[in-house]
């Protein structure tokens, strides 16, 4: 290439150091990182140069002391795409992006690195097509070349203007996102069109055996695009981040030799359960060395010691630490912190809300629909009324704060399953409303695909449901939706009645709701240090006072003291609906 005669002894190209003294910039290619470590040392900014068959990539800039560099970026595009590159034949590519890195360099040594456009971004380049295009690299949490956001972190402001890609760039793009790719569910297939339906493609990162692991998908719905969208691919996010706990952030000691408050408490199951053959959990002990992660109190703001495997989706534990199955349950992720802190409690408090009642046989309050239904919430239910079944709304009063609302879905078991629900719990009635008619909406006709596809088995016995989708299943015979007969024996309430009972909708005002209900929440930020740098948060909201969720026959979580104190019922359905 021409850049020594471009550049001369200032430009370092290739995979050697120069004798002479260092380069103001080395060009690092693919397979040269231990040139790209030397430069970082030398405190020599570097530039990416990765020539493909038929297509080249330029950047990003990595700058010695900050996140973010060629490793990086070989890393997100392997992730995103999974399959390593093809360069058998590069001569092609090498001339025609030779003009663009001669011009990259130029303006890096010119203005400096920080004014360069391939500062966090690559330039992908068709190198027969004649294209290009730009594309955000979110750096590594950890590093060899450049070290990663964990020892260089830094946190951004999401961009809250511009359209869905601008501000989730990095996080969603088919070349080094996170998220690489989305799929809209058809109208078609589903039988409605409203909400729309998004999935985003399960993340994948890079092992240290160079191994990919694949993390749980997002799965998303909204009024509109960009809202499915985000909606996809911040459940992705909430996924990924405490799919991948750093280590730094967890302590291994027993509870008695903590400083300061941890959360520990009653029992998490029966002592039936923990003698049980097989029973894979063990009783949580205060000498027993466990995985703990640093929380606060959402009452006090307070720090308190979490157990990790509450906090994290994803972590290596000993059989001595297994206390619990994990869930998703209590994750949320946003750009505002408390935004995040709060959805991640309303989730908790919904999952309780429902389980309350579940547990007590405590019934809800039917809300009479009104116009004071949104016209497009009011389409979403008649859409799937057009499915086959009797929609129902209730207000389930045992929440511990804000409002909670059920969707009640009853069909005959072969147009439409035979009970679906879907919950939603906000400060504000008309967010609850919301958040239950929309994800009836997503997953009514999405388990109706299912049953109708046999896809899903509907297992015969209770002992037969043991993981998540098979709660729903069991539900699709149309004989088993009685059990909801309980919850559907109470009184009535207008919609309009129930929209009228607003309170702020602060993380102030659900701690002080807890306060009085006697609940105490704590919070863990799990954000990983790579998603720090994209401007989001993912908060977890753990709380031994609120009704754990559970899956699978037999796995059932001890009921919190607050819902015992209600009365239990002694005629319990031996499946729950929730999935």
């Amino acid at each position: 290439m021409c850049l020594r005669r471009a550049f001369g002894s200032g430009v370092a190209y290739g995979a050697e150091w120069p004798d002479a003294a260092p380069p103001k910039l080395v060009v690092c290619l693919r397979g040269c990182e231990q040139l790209a470590s030397r430069a970082a040392a030398a405190g020599v900014v570097c530039l990416g140069a990765d020539f493909r068959n038929a297509e080249a990539f330029l950047g990003p800039v990595a700058i010695p002391g900050r996140a973010g560099c060629p490793a990086c970026a070989q890393a997100r595009l392997y992730a995103a795409s999974q399959q390593d590159p093809v360069d058998d034949d590069v001569e092609e590519s090498v001339a025609v992006a030779a003009p663009e890195l001669i011009r990259a360099i130029r303006l890096i040594l010119r203005k400096g690195p920080q004014a360069s456009p391939l500062l966090d971004h690559i330039l992908a380049i068709d190198t027969r097509a004649y294209t290009s295009s730009l594309h955000r690299v979110v750096p590594l949490p950890v590093c060899a070349m450049c070290g990663g956001a964990s020892v260089h972190p830094r946190s951004a402001s999401r961009n809250s203007g511009g359209d869905v890609m601008q501000q989730l760039s990095g996080v969603l793009d088919f070349r080094t996102g996170i998220v690489s790719r989305l799929v809209i569910e058809s109208p078609a297939e589903l039988g409605v069109s409203m909400p729309i339906v998004a999935t985003a493609a399960p993340p994948h990162v890079l092992s240290a055996d160079g191994t990919l692991r694949q993390l749980p998908i997002g799965w998303g719905k909204g009024l509109d695009l960009p809202g499915a969208i985000f909606s996809a691919v911040g459940e992705a996010v909430e996924r990924y981040a405490p799919s991948i706990p750093e280590p730094w952030c967890i302590v291994y000691a027993a509870a008695q030799d903590l400083p300061g408050d941890c959360l520990d408490g009653h029992p998490l199951y029966s002592d039936e359960q923990y003698t049980r053959p097989g029973f894979a959990y063990v009783r949580f002990s205060k000498e027993a060395k466990q995985p703990w992660v640093a929380g606060e109190w959402l009452d006090t703001r307070e720090p308190v010691w979490i157990p990790a495997i509450s906090a994290y989706l994803a972590m290596t534990v000993t059989a001595e630490q297994f206390l619990c199955q994990g869930t998703s349950n209590g994750l949320a992720s946003h750009p505002d912190r408390e935004e995040a802190a709060l959805r991640a409690v309303m989730e908790l408090v919904e999952r309780d809300a429902f389980l309350a009642c579940w547990l007590t046989g405590t019934p809800g309050t039917r809300i009479e629909l009104d116009a004071a239904l949104e016209p497009a919430l009011a389409e979403v239910i008649e859409a799937v009324r057009r499915l086959g079944a009797q929609v129902e709304l209730y207000l389930l009063e045992t929440a511990a704060c804000g409002t909670a609302v059920m969707c009640l879905a009853l069909g005959d078991g072969l147009e439409y399953p035979g009970a679906t629900i879907s919950l939603g719990a906000d400060l504000d009635p008309a967010g609850a409303l919301r958040q239950a008619i929309l994800e009836l909406g997503q997953t009514g006709p999405h388990l109706r695909k299912m049953m109708r596809g046999g896809a899903l088995a509907v297992p015969a016995r209770p002992e037969e449901v043991h993981e998540m989708m098979d709660h729903a299943a069991w539900y699709f015979d149309a004989g088993r939706s009685g059990v909801f007969d309980r919850m559907r024996a109470g009184g009535a309430i207008p919609l309009r009645t129930v929209l009228e009972r607003r309170c702020e909708r602060s993380l102030a005002s659900c701690s002080a709701e807890l306060a009085r209900a006697g609940v105490r929440v704590a919070l863990v930020d799990v954000t990983s240090s790579d998603i720090a740098t994209t401007g989001l948060t993912v908060m977890r909201a753990v709380s031994m006072d609120l009704q754990p969720l559970w899956y699978g026959y037999g796995m059932e979580r001890s009921v919190v003291p607050r819902i015992q104190r209600m009365g239990l019922r002694t005629d319990l359905p031996a499946v729950h609906p929730i999935w």
